[in-house]
């Protein structure tokens, strides 16, 4: 049963990938992402100075998200695995996870240009999607309640043990863990989702 439950986590986790990618291409489209691909065959030059070009762009559609936030957890729900059984559950997050600190910063042009540096065959400007592995893309740095991620929009950071998406002033973390309800604890690290709001203080 908890396999068939973890499932239901791993599909969750996939639709809001899904949501995310919406959303990006949305923000692409403002900054016009056609007129950037007209230079994936240019010279290397020429397509660093596009990239940065669209990450200014980028960076002026999200001006208002950079900065400090308090974020509140309303719910957290979870698979707590113990050898081959498991149990869904939902928990109140102890007072000390109650509540954190997320802040999000803008990366300076100069510091994109040394991340192009490092590719020297590629600058990225083919795959757009793919920016999640590729550091010359990365508009912003998300420092959140046990991880530090980069990110191209600033909103929608994640890699293979988390996920963390803030959309206007709610938030959706998923992540692994191994929370511990009452005496029990989960043998292995388990899927966990955190819920809740983000009030921006600085």
């Amino acid at each position: 049963m908890w396999k068939a439950i973890i499932r239901v986590f791993a599909f969750a986790s996939l639709l809001s990938t899904h949501v995310i990618a919406a959303s990006e291409k949305e923000a692409i489209k403002k900054c016009d992402i056609d007129a950037f691909r007209e230079f994936t065959h240019a010279d290397k030059a020429t397509k660093l100075r596009a990239i940065i070009d669209f990450g200014k762009c980028i960076k002026t559609e999200n001006k208002s998200i950079v900065g400090s936030y308090l974020c509140h957890v309303e719910n957290r729900v979870g698979v707590m695995v113990k050898g081959e059984n498991g149990t869904s559950v939902i928990l109140t997050p102890p007072k000390s996870e109650q509540a954190f600190h997320l802040n999000i910063t803008e990366v300076s042009d100069e510091r994109k240009r040394q991340n192009c540096a490092v590719l020297t065959e590629e600058f990225g400007l083919e795959d757009f999607i793919a920016k999640y592995a590729n550091n010359c893309l990365v508009n912003y740095d998300v420092d959140g309640p046990g991880f530090s991620r980069s990110s191209t929009d600033g909103v929608h950071t994640f890699d293979s043990q988390m996920s963390f998406s803030l959309f206007g002033n709610k938030f959706v973390y998923y992540y692994f863990s191994n929370v511990a309800v009452g005496e029990a604890a989960s043998q292995s690290e388990s899927p966990f989702v955190d819920r809740g709001t983000c009030e921006k203080i600085n």
